[in-house]
């Protein structure tokens, strides 16, 4: 366009049918109708349009809901840009096809110091009073009805395309969620980071090799846990379940082990301090509480420990159902009462315990000679076991054989 053009009356709209050029500075103040493409620059590494400290939008696209007149009628979607790609016939080619109604693309060739850059930036800004039910920066929506038939459909796909010889020194995210990233001060914290508030058949799922597949803060940068009301992971789960035979499991841990000669395999908890604490501590606790009417009609605990031998001669080794040790350092010299099992009734109906009570329940052995249980009042005492019951000490006395 060689010279300048100077729309008609109020309300005229002009329609471009060829393609159109344009070598300087378009303004568009009205409505216009564009029946064919519109490439501003070329699509080249020294072809785009020049942009400078004075220049600093390629296009500049300012809409707005004016103060006066009649507000927006209920259903009506507004768009400050709408993008509409119509795909009306069938796509049989067999080559990779990538398809999109809107991309955003940032090609970088040379150092970008002291720079924030992105290929595509949403932003939602808030001035003065204001309410609004829920609103953000982005938002992704799918939708599809019943004949949609596809292998993959994501609402976010995040690709990384970065060459394994690149240096990233710090952080290298797919996604990341922050607040007040720009140092500005007096940002308020996000009520959720995440929040995954849909059905779903599963709500997470992590199937890529990592050498950490969940990793929350580290030991460099531990969160801070005050109180009880601070915790790293919280999770609440309820079942209605009465299947007698299909136990609820809201956590499964499964780990299988396949290289001979490993060692460990377990879920570690772990728990350290360099203080006195206070009147309780624990590396791990399980708790059942029965409430009101809770209870089974068999058996109830609150840990369940279970080792399942293999099914031929196996291995010789030392095998154990539960595994506790005490390990004394050399520069150990504290006196206080250490045992490798502590029992504990409390509560107001603790007698009960003492009536009814056992300290071991076991099943399933029948007495004999040279079995693990016989009984027989006859064998000499040769040693015994100190335990304390009520802060007293007792002795378990124990024979060398059986019979006397």
């Amino acid at each position: 366009m060689a010279a300048t053009y100077t729309k008609g009356s109020s309300g005229d709209t002009w329609a471009f049918q060829g393609a159109m050029t344009v070598g300087g500075t378009l303004g568009v103040t009205g409505a216009q109708t564009f029946s064919s493409t519109i490439a501003l620059g070329t699509i080249s590494d020294a072809g785009g349009l020049t942009l400078t400290d004075t220049t600093t939008r390629g296009v500049g696209l300012f809409t707005e809901l004016p103060s006066t007149g009649t507000a927006i009628s209920a259903g009506k979607v507004i768009y400050g840009v709408e993008s509409r790609l119509v795909i009306n016939k069938d796509q049989t080619t067999t080559n990779d096809t990538s398809i999109y109604a809107l991309s955003g693309h940032l090609r970088v060739k040379q150092d970008l110091p002291q720079s924030s850059s992105f290929g595509l930036f949403g932003y939602f800004e808030q001035s003065g009073t204001s309410t609004a039910p829920f609103g953000g920066a982005f938002r992704a929506k799918v939708e599809g009805e019943a004949g949609l038939t596809t292998t993959k459909l994501y609402g976010i796909l995040v690709d990384g395309h970065v060459a394994s010889g690149a240096t990233v020194s710090t952080e290298y995210a797919g996604i990341r969620i922050a607040t007040d990233i720009e140092g500005s001060g007096g940002q308020k914290a996000w009520t959720y980071g995440l929040l995954l508030d849909a059905t779903a058949t599963t709500g997470i799922s992590i199937t890529s090799t990592s050498t950490t597949a969940v990793a929350l803060y580290s030991s460099g940068t531990p969160m801070t846990v005050t109180d009880s009301t601070y915790a790293v992971v919280k999770a609440y789960a309820t079942s209605p379940s009465t299947h007698a035979s299909n136990s609820v499991q809201p956590f499964l841990f499964n780990t299988v082990m396949s290289g001979a000669g490993g060692v460990g395999g377990r879920m570690r908890v772990n728990m350290e301090t360099d203080v006195a604490l206070g009147g309780w501590a624990n590396a791990l606790k399980a708790s059942v509480d029965l409430k009101t009417s809770g209870g089974a009609t068999g058996l109830l605990s609150v840990s369940c420990h279970e080792l399942t031998m293999a099914g031929s001669a196996g291995v010789n080794g030392t095998y154990t159902i539960l595994e506790t040790e005490l390990v004394c350092p050399a520069s150990w010299t504290n006196t206080s009462p250490v045992s490798v099992l502590y029992f504990n009734a409390t509560g107001a109906t603790a007698a009960n315990f003492d009536t009814y009570g056992y300290l071991f329940d076991i099943n399933g052995v029948t007495s004999a000679e040279n079995k693990i249980f016989f009984i027989n009042a006859t064998a000499a005492v040769a040693a015994s076991l100190r335990i304390k019951v009520n802060g007293t000490p007792y002795y378990i006395m124990l024979a060398t054989d059986q019979t006397a």
